[in-house]
C-alpha cells in the first residue's frame, strides 16, 4: 500500500510559500489600517467654532485653520474654545487677528496675548467687545488660558508664570524683570 511520505526535513517548499503568503497578507493588512489612521490624523477636519469678522463687518463662521497661519496659532484658538463651558464655545476674532500687532502678540514659544471674544454664540455681532486673552504653553506643549481682561489682567493671576513685559508691561515695575508680588 502506498502511504503518505513523511518529509523528515521539516517544511516543504509549498508549505513555506503558504506561510510566507499568510504572513505577508497580515502585514499588508496591518500597514493599510495604520496608513489610513495616520492620514486621518494628519488631515484633521476642524469644526467651525471661530467667528471671523470680515473687512466689511460681516461675521462668518470658519474653522481655525482658515485664519491661522501656523499649527501653534490653531492650538491657541483651540485652547480658547476649550476654556468655555456649555454650548456657547465660539471664539470671535478679526479675520486678520494674527497679522495685527495689537490683535496678537507672541513672545517666544511660551506666551501669547490675543484679542478675542470667547464663549459666545454662533451669531456674534462685530460690535461685541473683544478681550485680551493671556495664554502660556505648559510643559506638555498645550496652551493654557490664564486670564482675560478688557485692559491689563490682574497681575496676581499671571504672577510667576514668567510673562515677559512685551506682553504685560503693567505687571512690571522699573526695577524688576518679572511681575511683582501682590
Amino acid at each position: 500500500m502506498g502511504g503518505l511520505k513523511i518529509n523528515k526535513n521539516g517544511f516543504s517548499t509549498v508549505e513555506l510559500i503558504l506561510v510566507l503568503i499568510v504572513v505577508g497578507l497580515i502585514g499588508l493588512s496591518a500597514w493599510l489600517v495604520y496608513s489610513k489612521n495616520n492620514q486621518s490624523v494628519s488631515k484633521v477636519k476642524y469644526s467651525e467654532f471661530v467667528n471671523s469678522i470680515q473687512s466689511d463687518g460681516k461675521v462668518v463662521q470658519v474653522s481655525p485653520d482658515k485664519i491661522a497661519s501656523s499649527q501653534d496659532q490653531i492650538k491657541v484658538l483651540q485652547a480658547l474654545h476649550d476654556s468655555c463651558s456649555g454650548s456657547d464655545k465660539y471664539v470671535t476674532v478679526s479675520k486678520n487677528v494674527f497679522n495685527d500687532a495689537h490683535g496678537y502678540i507672541q513672545a517666544g514659544d511660551k506666551f501669547v496675548e490675543i484679542n478675542a471674544n470667547t464663549c459666545n454664540s454662533k451669531l456674534t455681532s462685530p460690535e461685541d467687545g473683544a478681550s485680551a486673552n493671556y495664554l502660556h504653553k505648559n510643559n506638555n506643549g498645550n496652551w493654557v488660558l490664564d486670564a482675560q481682561s478688557q485692559q491689563s489682567p490682574e497681575c496676581s493671576k499671571v504672577d510667576y508664570l514668567g510673562y515677559p513685559s512685551v506682553i504685560i508691561p503693567t505687571c512690571y515695575d522699573g526695577t524688576t524683570s518679572r511681575a511683582p508680588s501682590i
